[in-house]
């Protein structure tokens, strides 16, 4: 009986240093009091029958290493898997590229006081342009053949015609187009505001009604414009007209 326990002690010694080597605990160098020796880890004891019929003895050595190695498992550090890297969060102020809308046609502007409402017009032909002034504005139309010629003055001065016993400043249509123009004799002056001003023209066209509603009031390409109308027509502005020629020469 004694033999007996003290082999169960030896395999129990054996199981619990194998069990710590496996851990990595620190080996178990103290042994238990009566052990004797060292005992070889790898050799699998025998069963022995115990007295008196009560069959084997199973051997503890090999029900433990089942444990032992899910124990070993466990133990094993695992390094975790890296976080997926984050997306950059928008600086502050950014944020998804918005879709510009397209830029909406600018407005026509205002129309001058003097075109409150619809009025008639009289169409003069430069060269190949159409010009028309509002009829209310003007005064008579007189043959140009009796200019005189301007001594300095602006570059458009066309020079100035006798009148009622003064001098009546005369502006030169073509120094007012887009590309200037050679200034040559015209056909007709067109005299407006009571003899303070007069501009010429090649031919003298007809009354037409304007529609203030239907005209473009940006200006145009000529100098003193005030719109273009649905047909072409460049309208230019008396009251430019009268501010640039008035006072010239005093008036006629």
């Amino acid at each position: 009986m004694s033999r007996q326990r003290q082999h169960l002690l030896d395999q129990g010694v054996a199981v619990t240093r194998y069990i710590d080597s496996l851990l990595g605990d620190e080996p178990a160098e103290k042994q238990q009091p009566g052990a004797i020796g060292p005992v070889d880890e790898a050799a699998e004891p025998a069963n022995e029958a115990v007295p008196g019929g009560q069959g084997e003895i199973a051997d503890p050595v090999a029900a433990e290493p089942a444990e032992a190695e899910i124990d070993a498992a466990e133990s094993v550090d695992v390094a975790p898997e890296a976080p997926a890297a984050a997306e950059p969060a928008p600086e502050a102020g950014e944020g998804p590229a918005a879709v510009s809308p397209a830029p909406e046609p600018a407005p026509s502007a205002e129309p001058p006081e003097w075109a409150g409402e619809d009025f008639q017009a009289l169409t003069v032909t430069v060269g190949e342009t159409t010009l028309a002034l509002p009829l209310a504005r003007l005064q008579t139309v007189l043959p140009a053949e009796k200019i005189e010629a301007a001594a300095g003055g602006p570059g458009w001065l066309a020079g100035f015609l006798p009148r009622n016993g003064g001098r009546l400043p005369v502006a030169d249509a073509r120094r007012l187009g887009p590309a200037g123009g050679e200034a040559r004799g015209a056909g007709h002056v067109l005299v407006g505001d009571e003899g303070m001003w007069g501009l010429t023209c090649d031919r003298v066209g007809e009354v037409v009604q304007v529609a203030v509603d239907e005209v473009d009031w940006q200006g145009g390409d000529w100098q003193w414009g005030a719109g273009l109308t649905a047909d072409g027509q460049r309208i230019l502005d008396p009251d430019q007209i009268l501010t640039e020629l008035a006072g010239l020469d005093g008036p006629a």
